[in-house]
């Protein structure tokens, strides 16, 4: 039972993170933006 348990909260978790992963998105987006830039003037 404990098992299915984890189970649910592992689910409910992946659920939130999908929400906050879609706000976030754009924002990801711009920081990978930003960072590959970065990487690019710090490799040359």
């Amino acid at each position: 039972m404990k098992i299915l348990l984890d189970e649910l909260n592992a689910l409910k978790l992946s659920l939130i993170n999908v929400e906050i992963g879609k706000k976030r998105k754009s924002f990801g987006l711009v920081f990978k933006i930003i960072s590959s830039i970065y990487t690019v003037k710090l490799a040359k």
